[in-house]
Formats: C-alpha cells, sequence, structure tokens
C-alpha cells in the first residue's frame, strides 16, 4: 500500500508482480544462491501477506510461478507504460506554512486578545476594542474568559497551519483572526 501512495504521489504508474512459489520451492532457490540464512527462509513466509487483486492498490497484479514457462512482461510493460495514478488529497503533499508568518500570527493574536483582556479588566463586558493593524474597532458582543480566549487562538493557529493557507500579512492575519474570532463568540 506504501508503493501505491508513494507512486499516486508521483503521478506513476505501477503494478504488482507476485511469485508464487511454495515453501520447498523457495527452500530449493536459496540452496543454490545461499542468499539468506535457513531460519530467514521458514520465517519470512509466516510474516508474508499475499497480494490480493481485489485491493485497488494492488492491481494490477500480476503472479507468476516457478513453473511457467514464460512471463507475461507484454502485459507488465503495457500495465506500467499505461495510464498513470492520479494523485488525490491522501498522496499529495500539503504545502508547509511560512514559519516566520506563523510567528507573526501568533503574535497577533496574542496582541488582540490583550487588548481585549484590558478592556475586560477596565470594566468593560463587551464593546469595541481598538486593535493595532485595524481601521475601525472591534465590537466584542460579551465578556471572553482567558481559558475561551486560549482555545479560540489554538483553534485558529491550528487552522491556518493545517490548511496551508497563511496569511500574506499582518493586516490580511489581523482582519482574518478578527473574524474567526466574532464567529467564534457569535456561535457560543
Amino acid at each position: 500500500y506504501e508503493l501505491y501512495c508513494i507512486a499516486r504521489a508521483l503521478g506513476t504508474t505501477m503494478c504488482t508482480v507476485h511469485c508464487d512459489a511454495s515453501l520447498e520451492q523457495i527452500g530449493d532457490f536459496n540452496k543454490c544462491s545461499s542468499a539468506y540464512e535457513e531460519r530467514h527462509i521458514v520465517e519470512l513466509p509466516m510474516r508474508y501477506e499475499r497480494p490480493n487483486d481485489r485491493n485497488r492498490w494492488e492491481r494490477p497484479l500480476f503472479v507468476v510461478r516457478p513453473e511457467d514457462e514464460t512471463l507475461p512482461l507484454d502485459d507488465i510493460e503495457a500495465a506500467i507504460n499505461g495510464r498513470a495514478l492520479n494523485p488525490n488529497l491522501a498522496t499529495v503533499s500539503q504545502p508547509v506554512a511560512d514559519k516566520n508568518m506563523l510567528h507573526e500570527v501568533d503574535l497577533i493574536t496574542t496582541h488582540i486578545l490583550a487588548a481585549i483582556q484590558k478592556s475586560q479588566a477596565d470594566g468593560a463586558a463587551g464593546g469595541d476594542v481598538v486593535i493595532a493593524h485595524r481601521a475601525q474597532p472591534v465590537h466584542i458582543p460579551r465578556v471572553v474568559p482567558i481559558g475561551e480566549q486560549r482555545r479560540i487562538k489554538r483553534q485558529f493557529i491550528k487552522l491556518i497551519s493545517d490548511d496551508g493557507q497563511t496569511p500574506s500579512n499582518i493586516a490580511a492575519a489581523t482582519e482574518l483572526f478578527v473574524s474567526f474570532l466574532l464567529k467564534q463568540l457569535a456561535a457560543e
């Protein structure tokens, strides 16, 4: 399955070729080549999971046996040169957020929440709070406990870092967090 994911992420083709030999045949092959210790030849088949063509990550599956006179090389070549696997969300690497901007976003959210805490400490139970990098004050509808502020900040940082869509500048980050904060406060 891991090879399937790698092939899909690279947008290339793949196929599975399974050499279906009995334990006796495997032992005989090894005696001729002495490539592996006897205990490994006994242990490996017990750990091996036979491929199944019902699993999409093992298709196309070609089974070859020691008694086969010819190998399906044309079919294998056609499978490898066939239709490429399309990458999907599970196999495409997500862009990593710019670490400097994440640090800036962390500072911005800290300053915004500090302004809210200062307003609440001055006795305001909600109301307009002046925030740096924003032309208009923000109307906070109620008192926001510190624990809730921290939770909202963590959710916001996680959201933008997981999404890979870090804001491009401080003003955009400020607007994005204020919008997120107000939605969270309205939801509760």
